[in-house]
């Protein structure tokens, strides 16, 4: 399956990629996770990462890096 989400958010790019740059612990500012952090051997964000994301719900996904295009 693949998700694509689009957002427009009014603030500095340099603001918004400090957050969403940081891949594996989108924990910290997402309200429905309780964890995230990589799996599968990937430790950057780099094309092919996979991260876990443990939903507060006891449910969990599995994302990988398939684009990124960070500052954009």
């Amino acid at each position: 399956m693949k998700i694509k989400v689009k957002r427009i958010i009014n603030a500095p790019k340099a603001d918004l990629w400090e957050y969403v740059g940081d891949f594996a612990n989108i924990y910290k500012f997402h309200p429905l996770l309780k964890a995230s952090y990589f799996i599968q051997g990937s430790s950057t964000n780099d094309l092919g990462s996979v991260r876990q994301c443990d939903m507060k719900n006891g449910d969990y996904l599995k994302e990988r890096v398939i684009e990124w295009d960070e500052g954009t």
